[in-house]
């Protein structure tokens, strides 16, 4: 079952990236050569922890529940997205997963290490 969310994390990272070169979103962060770790550490949480991604982890979310509809109308930002297109695009979140939304400043996550 891991193989088949990170196979189908990496058909979307595919999608993404081309729709981005393209210039349909403003940018996309991959996460070439980290699938494992990212689906494999979300598989041995528990849907009541909270997760605390960044850029990167679009696995962690697919994992979770997150769908690919919703990652792409995140990195589009349309009406409807999650956020409603407030956040940047790659600032995923979801309440309903326990995920809490993607921060650009690194250093937010100073007090967390």
């Amino acid at each position: 079952m891991l193989m088949k969310w990170m196979i189908s994390y990496l058909r979307l990272r595919l999608k993404v990236a081309f729709a981005s070169n393209l210039g349909k979103i403003s940018f996309y962060m991959s996460s070439f050569g980290e699938t494992a770790c990212i689906v494999g550490s979300a598989a041995g949480l528990t849907m009541r922890d909270w997760v605390y991604t960044q850029y990167r982890e679009q696995g962690a979310f697919i994992w979770r529940g997150f769908t690919i509809d919703q990652i792409i109308n995140q990195c589009i930002g349309n009406a409807m997205d999650g956020g409603k297109g407030r956040q940047m695009p790659v600032h995923y979140g979801s309440k309903d997963l326990n995920m809490v939304t993607v921060s650009s400043p690194l250093s937010n996550f100073l007090k967390l290490a």
